[in-house]
């Protein structure tokens, strides 16, 4: 008997946080498509960025509720969110949404929403590895060893920046065993992105121990996690404005979300 299943795909960022938070019909999707692949990877440092993304958006949500005095507060500081963060905490309201839809829950209170976050946090921060053949640690990413960790009516903050300082991770080495697969990218992107992303793309490219600034690794999340795909491995994403040219750069296949959702 033919077996007709995709051999492999390297879930990204974007594709481990749909398949959790993403609606009824995206995680449907989703579903149906992974269930047609062989095998499913990821890696520590996806789990690094699943964590600083959408855990910490959800902590800051349940800080907020816990410090407003009333649902109205709790509205007026997430209308007040700069720019930037606030289309990320829209994302977590949907989620939520969605969620009680599921759960057909008929009154809510802030309560209610608070003690439903305490629970979903460390759930989700579990779910990352559900259904994985593997988790790759290639960078060796030290942010990825712990998970939510309880602190009074919330939890302390997700990402730790002096655990960076400390030089844990392996980041630098393992770009230096990649480093002509680097260089490709280089040259195919370093004339992209915004100012940010090329200054730490040039800073990365002189001298490889920089990426243990985590200014530097960040800017450069999506080149790490192309070099951490495995041979025969599609990635699968929804960022494919950014993870196209990349792997292209690298003769890697891309699938999109974009097409699982169709």
């Amino acid at each position: 008997m033919n077996d007709n299943r995709i051999p492999c795909l390297f879930l990204d960022t974007t594709a481990q946080i749909r398949r959790r938070i993403g609606t009824r019909k995206e995680k449907a999707n989703i579903t149906k498509h992974l269930a047609s692949t062989k095998s499913l990877v990821s890696s520590t440092f996806v789990k690094m960025e699943y964590k600083r993304r959408m855990i910490r958006d959800l902590v800051y949500m349940l800080t907020v509720l816990n410090e407003s005095d009333s649902p109205a507060a709790f509205c007026r500081r997430i209308e007040n969110l700069p720019k930037a963060q606030s289309p990320k905490i829209r994302i977590m309201f949907a989620y939520l949404a969605s969620y009680y839809e599921e759960e057909e829950t008929q009154e809510l209170s802030m309560d209610l929403i608070a003690e439903s976050l305490k629970f979903q946090i460390p759930r989700l921060w579990l779910l990352f590895d559900r259904d994985l053949s593997e988790v790759l640690d290639g960078t060796g990413c030290a942010q990825a060893r712990t998970g939510p960790i309880r602190h009074g009516e919330s939890f302390k903050s997700p990402v730790q920046h002096n655990i960076c300082k400390k030089r844990l991770c392996t980041i630098g080495d393992f770009l230096d065993t990649h480093r002509k697969r680097f260089e490709k990218i280089y040259e195919a992107v370093k004339e992209t992105g915004d100012e940010k992303f090329r200054a730490a793309l040039e800073k990365a490219f002189g001298d490889f121990s920089s990426l243990h600034d985590h200014s530097v690794c960040w800017q450069l999340g999506d080149i790490i996690i192309a070099l951490e795909i495995p041979i025969g491995c599609s990635a699968f994403t929804s960022n494919l404005c950014h993870f196209d040219p990349i792997c292209k750069a690298l003769g890697l296949k891309v699938q999109s979300l974009q097409w699982a959702d169709s």
